[in-house]
């Protein structure tokens, strides 16, 4: 099954396996996935400022690699998110800047298999 939305499709049979085969555990696969995804986006702006367009954004002060938080925001699902007002322009661009995104391009690696090689490392999927 997949879902969409944006820009970003997701394939969810990953998880449709990983609850047949793990039932009593899927919760704690999907935080271990997105405190892996947070870490990921977090480090993914650590590099020089400014960074060029399409690439994400560089270091300055700190604030929006320190900014990047996971939530648990229902029974079977987390939020990833930053707190700094300022993420929104930097993902998408403004009408002066380039978009310099970095929620994106980790979304769309985990989505496209690297959560089944997560689970794999993590000897969840019985093939």
């Amino acid at each position: 099954m997949a879902i969409s939305g944006g820009n970003v499709q997701m394939d969810v049979s990953v998880l449709d396996g990983l609850i047949k085969h793990t039932p009593g555990g899927i919760n704690r696969f999907r935080e271990a996935v997105a405190n892996a995804m947070r870490d990921q986006v977090a480090d993914s702006v650590t590099g020089p400022s400014p960074s060029e367009p399409g690439n994400p954004p560089g270091l300055v002060t700190g604030a929006l690699h320190d900014s990047i938080t996971v939530e648990q925001t229902g029974p079977e699902q987390f939020t990833l998110t930053s707190l700094v007002g300022y993420a929104g322009f930097l993902e998408l661009g403004t009408e002066k800047m380039a978009a310099r995104p970095f929620f994106v391009p980790v979304f769309e690696e985990w989505y496209t298999g690297k959560m089944l090689d997560f689970a794999r490392e993590a000897d969840l999927l019985r093939e």
